[in-house]
C-alpha cells in the first residue's frame, strides 16, 4: 500500500510538472522564423520562464480565490494542459518540428565542451541527489519561509504569519509584507507528496536557468561558446550558490529572474521580437514578486534597454522597428506581459498598501510628494549596509572580507575575478573582431550591479542600532549572486578576445566543479553539526575561525565532518569517473560528434516501450528510496520531533507556539497539525492560562531561544519553566538549544503520562 500511495503521489506530481509545458512548447515554437532559430540556450530559456511564469499565476490566481489547495491546482493544470495540447496540434503546420527541431544543437559540442558540460551535469545530479535526500536546515526557511508555506497549505489563502506582525523589532515586522511569489510556486511542489519531499527542486531549476541567462547573455555580447560554457560553469560552482539549492532563501531564484530580464531586455534590442519583450515584462514580474529589493534592481534591466533603444536611434537617426511581426500578435504579447507585471509582480504590492497604506510594508518611504508610512525609515535600514559600515582602511574590515570570500567563493571565483584582472590585455589584440560597446556596457552593469549590493541593507550587520562587521557578512555574499553571474559573462567576453589557453581553463573548471561540490557538502555538514547537533555554534564563525586561529579552525572542521567524510569521497571518485569516461568517448573510441546520435539509437522505435518502462520503474525507485532516505536523516537532524507530534499529539488538538525560529517543525511532517500563535496578552499567569485555554492549546512549544531578541528573559518562559502545575516538559531538554514541549496539565492523566514518557 505505501509502494501505492507513493505511485499516486508521484503521478499527481508529473500532472502538476507537465501542465505548462504544452502552452510553453507553443509559445517558443511561435518563435520560428526568429533569428533565434538555432539558439538552443534561448530556446530553453524562454521555455522554462513561460512555465514558472504559469505555475506562478496558477497558484497565485488560486491564493487570491482563496482555494489554493491540491484540488483546485489540478483542475487549473489540467485546464492549461488542455489548452496547450490544443494549441499545439490545432496548427498543422507547427505539428512535426514542436518537439524536435527547436532544441537541435548547432555546430555539435567540441570534446573540451563536453568536458565542460559534462562537470556541469555531474554538478547538477548532486544537487538533486542532496535536495531530494537531506532536509532543509538554514535557519531563515526554518522560521518565515517554510511556515508561510504551511500556513497557506491548511488555508488555501495567503494569510500572513501573526509571529511577524506586531513584535515591535521592525526589521522582524517587515518579514509578513515580503513579497512571496517563489514560495507560491515551491508549496506546489508540496501538495501532491503531502511534504516536503520536493519543495527545493524549483531551486534546481532556477540554477540551471542562471546558468542559461548568463550563457545567453555572454552570447549576446560576443563570447566564443567554449569561453561562455566554461565561464557560466565557474558561475554555477561557486559554493555560496551550490549552498543556496537546497534551502527556501530567495536570492538564487532572485538573482536569476534579475539576470533572466536583463537578457530578455537586449535580446528583444537585437531580435525586435514580440516574444521577447513579452518575456522580459513577465520575468520581470516575477523579479518584482520574489524580494523587495527589486525595487532597486529592477532599473538595470529597464534602464539597459532604454538606452539601447536610445543610442538606435542616435545612430539611425530614426524611431526603431518595434517588431518583426503582426501588429496584432505584438500587441496581444505585449498586453499578457504587461498583465503580468501588475499581477505577479504587483500584487503583494497592491495588497500591503490596501492594509497597511505602504507598497513596501513598514519601511517609511516619500517619492514624487507621496508619503507611505513606516516604521523604519530608509536612512535607518542603510547603516545596516556595508557601504555605512566597512572601512578599507580597517585590517579587521580586510581580514574578514578575505577570509569569508575565500571560504564561500574559493576557486571559481578568483578565476574569474583573475580573468576581469587581464582586462587591459585587450589593448594589445590585434583583430578586433569583439564588440567593445558591448563589454563596456556589460562591465557598467557589473558595477552597478557591485554598487547595489554594496549598499543593500543588511549586508554588514544584521543588528540595529547598526552592529560592527563580523563573518555574518560572509553569508551575506548571497545578495551578490547576480553580480557573480554578470563577472561570468565579463570573464567569458575577455577571455574570447585574449583566447585564454584551454589547457588551463578546463583543469581550472572540473577543479571548480569538483571542490563546489566538496566545500558546499562540507559546509552543510558542519552548520548540521553545530546547529541541530549540539556543536560549537554557527558555521559561519567557525569559518571565521581561520582568520584568527587556522589550525584550531581546520581541527575543529575535522572532527566536525569526519564521520560524514566518506560521502564526500564517494562524490570525488564518481566525479573523476564520470570525467573519465567522457573524456575516453571523445578521444577514445567514438568522435564527438557521433556521441549523441549513438545515444538516439536506444530511442528508436522498436525499443521506445522497453526504455520508457525502463525510466518510469528507475523513477519510481528512486524516488521511493529517496524518500526513505530523507526521512531518516530529517528525523537524526529535527531530533525526533516529528515522530513525537505523529505519535503523542492528536490530529484535533492544536499546538501553541511562540519564542521560536523553528516553527516549521510544530506543523508536523504531513503539514496537518493545528497551530497557533500564543504570546500573552494578559499581565500575569492566570490571564495567560485562560487565553491558552480559550484557543483549547493543548501543547506549547518554545525554542531555540534567539538571544539576539531577548527571548531568553520573556515572560512566558518563566512561566512555563517555572509553573510544574500548569506545564509539564513532555519533549525536548533545553528550549536555549532545541525546540521544547510543554503540555497543559489536563485532568486526564493517561495524556499527561503520554507525553511525559517520552523526551527525545
Amino acid at each position: 500500500m505505501q509502494a501505492l500511495h507513493h505511485l499516486w503521489q508521484l503521478l499527481l506530481f508529473l500532472i502538476l510538472l507537465s501542465g505548462p509545458v504544452p502552452l510553453s512548447q507553443f509559445l517558443i515554437t511561435l518563435q520560428k522564423d526568429d533569428a533565434t532559430q538555432v539558439r538552443l540556450s534561448h530556446r530553453a530559456l524562454a521555455f522554462l520562464t513561460y512555465w514558472c511564469v504559469l505555475e506562478v499565476t496558477i497558484g497565485l490566481v488560486l491564493g487570491i480565490l482563496g482555494q489554493f489547495f491540491l484540488i483546485p491546482v489540478l483542475i487549473a493544470e489540467f485546464l492549461v494542459l488542455g489548452v496547450g495540447v490544443a494549441l499545439l496540434f490545432s496548427a498543422k503546420r507547427l505539428a512535426l518540428p514542436v518537439w524536435k527541431e527547436p532544441f537541435t544543437i548547432q555546430p555539435h559540442l567540441s570534446g573540451t565542451e563536453l568536458l565542460i558540460v559534462g562537470a556541469f551535469s555531474f554538478t547538477g545530479c548532486v544537487l538533486l541527489e542532496r535536495l531530494v535526500t537531506l532536509p532543509i536546515i538554514d535557519y531563515d526557511s526554518l522560521w518565515y519561509h517554510l511556515p508561510i508555506m504551511a500556513r497557506w497549505y491548511q488555508a488555501g489563502a495567503f494569510v500572513r504569519l501573526p509571529d511577524f506582525m506586531s513584535t515591535g523589532v521592525w526589521t522582524t515586522d517587515q518579514i509578513a509584507y515580503y513579497p512571496f511569489n517563489w514560495e507560491i510556486l515551491c508549496t506546489l511542489f508540496v501538495m501532491p507528496f503531502q511534504e516536503d519531499f520536493l519543495v527545493a527542486l524549483p531551486n534546481l531549476l532556477v540554477w540551471a536557468m542562471l546558468g542559461l541567462a548568463t550563457y545567453g547573455l555572454g552570447q549576446t555580447v560576443g563570447a566564443t561558446r567554449v569561453y561562455n560554457l566554461a565561464a557560466t560553469t565557474l558561475v554555477l560552482t561557486i559554493p555560496l550558490i551550490l549552498q543556496h539549492v537546497n534551502t527556501l532563501h530567495i536570492d538564487l531564484p532572485f538573482a536569476t529572474f534579475f539576470m533572466i530580464s536583463l537578457y530578455f531586455a537586449i535580446s528583444y534590442h537585437k531580435t525586435r521580437s514580440p516574444f521577447d519583450i513579452g518575456l522580459f515584462l513577465a520575468s520581470f514580474g516575477m523579479l518584482l514578486g520574489i524580494k523587495l529589493s527589486a525595487v532597486g534592481y529592477g532599473i538595470l534591466p529597464v534602464l539597459a534597454l532604454l538606452l539601447l533603444e536610445v543610442r538606435s536611434f542616435l545612430t539611425h537617426r530614426k524611431l526603431p522597428r518595434w517588431f518583426n511581426t503582426s501588429t496584432v500578435l505584438a500587441i496581444s504579447i505585449l498586453l499578457v506581459g504587461m498583465g503580468s507585471v501588475f499581477l505577479i509582480g504587483g500584487f503583494w504590492y497592491f495588497r500591503n498598501w490596501a492594509e497597511v497604506g505602504n507598497p513596501l510594508g513598514n519601511v517609511q518611504v516619500q517619492v514624487a510628494g507621496l508619503s507611505f508610512p513606516g516604521s523604519a525609515k530608509l536612512s535607518d535600514l542603510h547603516q545596516t549596509s556595508l557601504a555605512s559600515l566597512f572601512k578599507f582602511t580597517n585590517p579587521s574590515h580586510l581580514k574578514i572580507l578575505l577570509t569569508q570570500s575565500i571560504a564561500r567563493l574559493q576557486l571559481p571565483f578568483m578565476a574569474l575575478l583573475l580573468q576581469l584582472l587581464l582586462l587591459p590585455g585587450i589593448l594589445w589584440v590585434k583583430d578586433r573582431k569583439y564588440q567593445l560597446a558591448s563589454l563596456l556596457g556589460t562591465g557598467l552593469l557589473l558595477l552597478a550591479n557591485v554598487y547595489l549590493y554594496w549598499t543593500t541593507p543588511m549586508t554588514g550587520t544584521h543588528l540595529f542600532p547598526s552592529g560592527p562587521i563580523t563573518s555574518y557578512i560572509g553569508q551575506q555574499v548571497r545578495f551578490a549572486i547576480s553580480s557573480m553571474a554578470l563577472l561570468g559573462v565579463v570573464a567569458a567576453t575577455i577571455a574570447s578576445i585574449l583566447q585564454t589557453r584551454l589547457a588551463i581553463v578546463v583543469p581550472v573548471v572540473l577543479a571548480s566543479s569538483i571542490l563546489g561540490i566538496v566545500s558546499s557538502s562540507i559546509f552543510e555538514i558542519i552548520r548540521t553539526e553545530t546547529a541541530f547537533k549540539g556543536g560549537v555554534g554557527w558555521a559561519s564563525k567557525i569559518l571565521d575561525g581561520f582568520r584568527t586561529n587556522p589550525a584550531g579552525a581546520t581541527d575543529q572542521v575535522m572532527k566536525l565532518v569526519g564521520s560524514s567524510l566518506l560521502d564526500v569521497i564517494i562524490y570525488v571518485v564518481l566525479f573523476v569517473l564520470v570525467m573519465a569516461i567522457i573524456a575516453w568517448t571523445v578521444w577514445g573510441k567514438l568522435k564527438p560528434t557521433q556521441l549523441i546520435p549513438s545515444l538516439t539509437k536506444l530511442l528508436q522505435r522498436s525499443r521506445q516501450v522497453a526504455v520508457s518502462a525502463f525510466l518510469i520503474g528507475l523513477l519510481i525507485t528512486a524516488t521511493g528510496i529517496a524518500r526513505e532516505k530523507r526521512d531518516i536523516e530529517r528525523h537524526e537532524i529535527y531530533r525526533g520531533v516529528y515522530d513525537y507530534i505523529a505519535d503523542f499529539v492528536g490530529r484535533d488538538e492544536t499546538i501553541g507556539y511562540l519564542l521560536s525560529y523553528r516553527s516549521y517543525f510544530f506543523y508536523g511532517k504531513f503539514l496537518n497539525q493545528k497551530v497557533a500563535y500564543v504570546p500573552s496578552h494578559a499581565d500575569s499567569l492566570a490571564g495567560w492560562l485562560k487565553e491558552l485555554k480559550q484557543r483549547q492549546i493543548s501543547l506549547v512549544a518554545v525554542g531555540p531561544l534567539e538571544e539576539k531578541m531577548g527571548w531568553r528573559e520573556s515572560r512566558e518562559l518563566q512561566w512555563l519553566t517555572s509553573s510544574p502545575q500548569h506545564f509539564q516538559r513532555v519533549f525536548g531538554q533545553d528550549p536555549q538549544k532545541e525546540p521544547v514541549f510543554y503540555r497543559l496539565i489536563d485532568p486526564k492523566p493517561e495524556i499527561s503520562m503520554m507525553g511525559s514518557s517520552h523526551s527525545w
